[in-house]
């Protein structure tokens, strides 16, 4: 990302070349003002009260850097999210699908803001949406140079028009609500590890059980009787005037302190506010298990599809197929003209780093640099006693020991099956029917870390070693894009921007053409799920069976064109690609049963988690695509060098 003196030396100037211009839907969305509006009580010594029934609502200006502090009449929307609470003027709500993270997105309808999509978003959220922010200053600052403005500047505006703009953040008096009561509420009899692992428990908000007796769910109702009570003492919220940015957090209060602000609620200089407010607001999130509403505006138009769900329908072929290819390939090369010339090297000094690891073979001791020169591949998925990895195998164990999980009905069977797969040096057979490889691919890629930086380093063209300026998309894969002929590729869940070589770039996207399979939302707006039970094993099902083909197909056309017109034809590049994509697969299966873990996933439920079974066959789809990908493509390709 950009200093603050790159920023002086990288200042933008207007462009002279034609502007281009938004789709007629997304024009009538724009924002319809950029000022403040709504009347704030502000008492002398600068300070004011969110008052009952209310909200604070921060935004940023659509065409300044000014922040407007706003109040609007809070509202709960419990069918997005039991704990949702937003402006209560939206209206058009409903959820939206893809992204697969978990997390509660919908779009609304403002009179004042247009069309704008929201998440019910904890700390990880609140510092991807506010990066947006950030993005936008770092485009203006690299697309308007005196050396490159008709490159670069063409580049931004092209990168503008294909992601989302930061609108804001809405918090709510019950999103800032004391939850320690009524998360100890949660807990019944658990263990050590359970009371520090408290935020675990905190999400769930589901109908009561229907396997209880009407005894036990007398009980249970006067327990989240006390509960509601408790959501009941919410806090009051102030806002003051004239400290560094931060909360405050009492008993019965919470202070957001405000440097400067006028008599309207305007923060002139107010992308430095919110990059200061994300960190604090996220690092309160963690501490208090706070959720917020993150808000950005729509993208997509009107009739927009998701990626991947083009993808799973079948629709990835022909002119479309042509035009995703097409689009991501310009991607990258915008990407290419918006990184400073003092940005893209970075290989030697990891050349370097690599031979020092090849004597200490110390994991801990790989830095951030080479780190994310494999697209930050290796501590998050091997670091022992923490990484992905080493969670798989943790996991497992317990699975195996099912004493120690308290599983639902519906997580019983996923979870024997995941136990049997994630035992070290099972059989793949001893799970699934169809399988073509003999051991599991986090068998053969679990210690494969230094393998992957030799790998990655060892290249020698300058378009896979050189680094590019993510923007953001981190995880740009095609369930976090809109894809169609008219409108062309467009992208959100962005996150912070990075640093990374363009093969590590692709990852994510070349990993998605399998991994979108496990999460594709039917019908009943539940995850497919991609296997039945035949004769003690699973079995992919006949449609599975039917899409697999053409998924390979679609993800091999894709990747020749990457290999051939980014990469000089170069075969390195293709293998270390498939390592990255298998790494991926497995990382997902990891992020998985972490994501069900912590939604109360294996222990006492007070309420009906209702779906938390899907994460656990979500895990087995990765473990064993990952595996099937692993034997296909690097296993057959290295038997046939």
């Amino acid at each position: 990302m950009l200093s603050d003196s790159e920023r002086k030396k990288h200042k933008t100037r207007k462009l002279s070349l034609p502007k281009l211009t938004m789709a007629p839907e997304i024009k009538d969305n724009a924002r319809l003002i950029d000022s403040p509006h709504g009347d704030l009580q502000i008492s002398p010594n600068g300070s004011f009260d969110i008052p009952d029934g209310y909200g604070l609502f921060i935004q940023l200006a659509a065409t300044s850097e000014r922040v407007f502090l706003e109040t609007e009449p809070d509202c709960h929307f419990p069918k997005i999210h039991p704990n949702c609470y937003a402006p209560e003027a939206l209206r058009d709500l409903y959820l939206l699908k893809g992204g697969g993270s978990g997390t509660a997105v919908f779009h609304g309808w403002h009179p004042k803001l247009g069309s704008i999509v929201m998440k019910h978003g904890g700390a990880k959220d609140t510092r991807e949406v506010f990066s947006l922010a950030e993005i936008r200053r770092e485009l203006e600052a690299r697309g308007g140079t005196e050396e490159t403005i008709d490159v670069a500047g063409v580049s931004a505006d092209a990168m503008r028009r294909r992601i989302p703009e930061f609108v804001g953040v809405y918090i709510s008096k019950h999103h800032v609500r004391n939850r320690a009561r009524e998360l100890w509420s949660t807990l019944r009899e658990t263990s050590l590890h359970n009371l520090l692992s408290l935020n675990t428990v905190a999400d769930e908000e589901m109908d009561l059980d229907d396997s209880l007796n009407e005894h036990d769910r007398r009980k249970r109702r006067d327990s989240i009787t006390e509960r509601l009570d408790a959501v009941k003492e919410k806090r009051e919220f102030r806002v003051c005037r004239g400290e560094d940015t931060g909360f405050e957090v009492l008993f019965r209060r919470v202070l957001l302190h405000i440097p400067a602000f006028d008599a309207d609620g305007v923060i002139t200089d107010g992308l430095h506010f919110l990059y200061e407010l994300a960190d604090q607001l996220a690092t309160e999130q963690e501490r208090q298990y706070w959720k917020v509403t993150l808000c950005q505006k729509t993208i997509g138009g009107t009739n927009a599809e998701n990626g991947a769900s083009v993808l799973t329908r079948g629709g990835l072929m022909g002119s479309l197929q042509q035009k995703l290819i097409q689009e991501f390939s310009q991607v990258m090369q915008d990407l290419q003209n918006l990184t400073l010339p003092n940005e893209r090297s970075g290989v030697e000094a990891v050349r370097v780093e690599v031979d020092s690891l090849r004597v200490s073979r110390d994991i801990l001791t790989v830095s951030k640099m080479a780190d994310s020169f494999c697209g930050s591949a290796i501590l998050k998925n091997f670091k022992p006693n923490g990484g992905r990895f080493f969670k798989l195998r943790e996991m497992g164990s317990l699975f195996r020991n099912s004493k120690e999980l308290l599983l639902a009905p519906g997580e019983a069977k996923p979870a024997k099956y995941l136990g049997m797969i994630l035992e070290r040096g099972s059989k793949l057979s001893c799970v699934f029917h169809e399988v073509f490889a003999v051991h599991s691919a986090l068998d053969a890629m679990e210690g494969s870390w230094l393998d992957v930086l030799e790998h990655a380093t060892s290249l020698t063209q300058k378009s896979a070693t050189d680094r590019i300026w993510t923007c953001g998309l981190t995880d740009a894969g095609l369930h976090n894009t809109f894809l169609s002929e008219e409108r062309g590729l467009e992208l959100f869940d962005l996150g912070e921007p990075q640093l990374v070589p363009q093969p590590a770039f692709l990852t994510k996207f070349l990993m998605s053409f399998f991994h979108t399979l496990g999460m594709q939302e039917g019908d009943d707006g539940k995850w497919v799920r991609r296997f039945v039970v035949a004769s003690g094993k699973l079995s992919l099902t006949e449609d599975t069976r039917a899409l697999l083909p053409y998924i390979y197909k679609a993800f091999k056309e894709n990747m020749d064109h990457f290999i051939n017109s980014v990469f000089g034809g170069d075969e390195n590049v293709r293998s270390l690609l498939h390592k990255y994509v298998v790494l991926q697969l497995l990382s997902d299966a990891a992020f998985c049963l972490a994501r069900w873990e912590r939604k109360g996933g294996g222990k006492e439920r007070i309420r009906n988690t209702g779906s938390l079974h899907k994460w656990l066959w979500r895990s087995l789809w990765d473990i064993y695509i990952a595996s099937d990908v692993h034997h296909r493509l690097i296993l057959k390709a290295n038997i046939h060098k």
